[in-house]
């Protein structure tokens, strides 16, 4: 038992020095991990240097983590871009020269959503297959979904077109879409949320968190190849 404790004895002295020093190799089992040197004081060295090393200290899954190669990002241009998005893994990733330049969670369409106006519960899966970006849109609102006012009270919200009271009166706002990048003629797309999950929930559009939106957005084009897969 003594050999097993030392190790542990030894690392927790190096943290309350602030040592930045990499102690997790005194640990037998922690002897295969990442080797990353990380100084408690400075955040920014604890992060992963590569993305084989982020994927090796993240759950995919479950982590809201996001990486991000600065440097391969600034190799970017128009003919060596792609997206991938990962339903099982809600996770978006955005390729340049085929290595992974980001890795961000997103959340996709609900196999079952409630509707509550209707009382029914739809198929709102993302639609699976390559697709290219047919439209970017900085800042768009919705004309599908939002809400209902009469004056400043909100009357409704949802799917305007499932909507069966009168709208004399009414206006109707529709949701922010910021950073819209267009799927499918029938609404499909890739836009910023508050709501990112780690399962999917959304309508069929594919949240992302706003950082990352804006990100992605600024390095993809109209044409920028995107694969929807499990």
């Amino acid at each position: 038992m003594k050999k097993l404790y030392q190790p542990l004895i030894v690392g927790t002295i190096l943290l309350l020095n602030g040592c930045s020093t990499d102690f997790t190799s005194l640990i037998p089992w922690r002897q295969n991990a990442p080797q990353t040197v990380c100084n408690i004081n400075d955040k920014k060295s604890c992060e992963p240097k590569t993305y084989e090393e982020f994927k090796q200290i993240t759950n995919l899954k479950k982590s809201y983590k996001v990486f991000k190669d600065k440097d391969l990002l600034k190799e970017a241009t128009p003919e060596n871009t792609k997206l991938t998005v990962d339903v099982s893994e809600q996770r978006i990733r955005l390729y340049i020269n085929d290595k992974v330049a980001l890795d961000s969670p997103c959340t996709t369409g609900a196999k079952r959503k409630f509707e509550p106006n209707t009382k029914i519960y739809r198929d709102k899966r993302t639609p699976m297959g390559t697709f290219c970006i047919l439209e970017k849109i900085k800042d768009k609102r919705s004309s599908i979904f939002g809400k209902y006012y009469r004056g400043k009270k909100c009357v409704y919200k949802g799917d305007k077109r499932k909507f069966r009271g009168s709208k004399k009166g009414l206006r109707y706002e529709g949701a922010s879409l910021k950073h819209w990048m267009r799927l499918t003629s029938g609404g499909i797309g890739l836009h910023a949320s508050k709501y990112v999950k780690r399962y999917p929930g959304t309508n069929g559009c594919i949240r992302l968190p706003y950082s990352v939106s804006k990100t992605i957005f600024k390095y993809v084009r109209k044409g920028t190849p995107v694969t929807v897969q499990n």
